[in-house]
């Protein structure tokens, strides 16, 4: 949400994003029409990656579920509000009937994904929510809770300026896509897509 407000307010010419709207079970878009309401833009696809549970390697305390989390009174970070990560982890409890109140580390927030890695590795926390490729990338252990589509959103007015369509450019290169694959963790077979027009 914070690339997103920064794109409104013309800081940035590109906000990428992973969020899902469960009321209308789209992603990204229905956020995009609501920080953007009088902007035009487009949601170009980077792909799909999972997101769920850092845990150490081996998963000592055989974490499953957030239900586990409370049982195993294990300690996770979190990431801030307005996090895509966040927002998969406090549905996630929904689904499961967990009360944030019951899980250790709840409030403690940190800013990236490597933070989360960090916070795991370091023994600060048992686990907390980031992606496959980040748990690859930090050898840990990752239990898979949400698919997340991954776009970038561009304001039609920004789409023709030199910097942006270089960047653009690069996404039909076979290097980025190898490079999103060896991270592990994503289908990039819609990289590059236009999946929305805003």
């Amino acid at each position: 949400m914070d690339a997103l407000r920064s794109l409104a307010r013309g800081e940035v010419h590109i906000a990428g994003m992973h969020l899902y709207d469960s009321k209308t079970q789209e992603y990204n878009i229905p956020f995009v029409r609501e920080v953007l309401s009088d902007k035009e833009a487009v949601l170009i696809s980077i792909g799909v990656w999972e997101e769920g549970l850092l845990v150490p390697l081996g998963n000592p305390l055989k974490i499953k579920t957030i239900a586990d989390l409370v049982e195993a009174k294990a300690t996770i970070v979190n990431r801030e509000i307005g996090a895509g990560s966040r927002m998969i982890l406090e549905r996630q409890m929904e689904l499961e009937q967990v009360p944030a109140s019951a899980v250790q580390g709840f409030e403690h927030t940190v800013r990236s994904h490597q933070d989360v890695a960090t916070a795991v590795i370091s023994g600060i926390a048992d686990a907390g929510i980031s992606t496959a490729s980040i748990a690859a990338m930090f050898g840990l252990g990752f239990v898979p809770l949400h698919s997340s589509r991954y776009d970038l959103v561009v304001l039609n007015s920004y789409l023709d300026e030199p910097p942006v369509q270089q960047l653009l450019g690069t996404l039909e290169h076979r290097f980025v896509k190898s490079q999103l694959e060896i991270l592990g963790g994503y289908d990039t077979s819609s990289l590059g897509e236009v999946v929305a027009s805003i």
